[in-house]
C-alpha cells in the first residue's frame, strides 16, 4: 500500500494512513518530550525509590504539569510517557502512597473503587473487615447490605437478631413465667 492510501477501518470508517503514521510519530515525540520533562522536574529519593515532583503541586499534593496544551497531573503523564496508553477511566494508584511521586514503577492503573479500598480511610477499613464487632462473619448468609445516604453499608444479621430479640427469649425462657 502506498503512502497516503485510504483503507477501511472498523465499521466502514475510512482512515487516511498518512495521518495515522503522523499521529503515531507525534505521540512518540510527545512521550519522549514528556519523559525528559518528568525526569528534569523530579528528584530521585534514595530510601524509597520515589521520584519526587519538585514543581507545582495542587491543593491535594499531586504534581501538576502543563502538557499538550492542558494542565495535567504529573503522575498520569509519567505513567503514559514511560508505560504507554491506559484507560482514561482508570485512576493511577500510587503504590508507594506518596502523592508527589512520579516514578512509573510506583504507579498502577486501577478502578476508582480499587484505589479507594487500598487507601487508609474509614470506609476502606470497614469494607476490608471480615467479621463484625462481635466476631460474626461477614458472609453471604449473615450480611445485609443497606443503602445509606449516597452509599451502602453492611449490617450483621446475627447482631440484628440479638438486638431485636427480647432478653427473656435470648436466654431460652418464655415471657410471663
Amino acid at each position: 500500500m502506498s503512502s497516503g492510501q485510504n483503507v477501511h477501518g472498523q465499521a466502514g470508517n475510512v482512515i487516511d494512513t498518512t495521518n495515522l503514521r503522523a499521529a503515531v510519530r507525534l505521540a512518540e515525540r510527545g512521550r519522549s518530550e514528556a519523559r525528559e520533562r518528568i525526569l528534569g522536574r523530579s528528584v530521585p529519593e534514595a530510601l524509597t525509590g520515589c521520584w519526587l515532583w519538585e514543581k507545582t503541586r495542587n491543593k491535594d499534593g499531586y504534581g501538576c504539569i502543563s502538557f499538550l496544551g492542558k494542565n495535567r497531573k504529573a503522575h498520569r503523564v509519567s505513567y503514559w510517557a514511560f508505560r504507554g496508553e491506559f484507560d482514561r477511566e482508570l485512576t493511577i494508584d500510587h503504590l508507594c502512597k506518596n502523592k508527589s511521586c512520579v516514578n512509573p514503577d510506583h504507579l498502577e492503573p486501577v478502578t476508582h473503587r480499587e484505589n479507594c479500598l487500598r487507601s487508609g480511610n474509614q470506609a476502606a477499613l470497614c469494607a476490608r473487615k471480615l467479621v463484625c464487632s462481635k466476631g460474626h462473619p461477614f458472609d453471604e448468609d449473615n450480611t445485609r447490605i443497606r443503602s445509606k445516604g449516597a452509599g451502602f453499608s453492611r449490617a450483621c444479621r446475627a447482631c440484628e437478631r440479638e438486638k431485636y430479640t427480647p432478653k427473656g427469649q435470648r436466654l431460652g425462657r418464655r415471657w410471663g413465667k
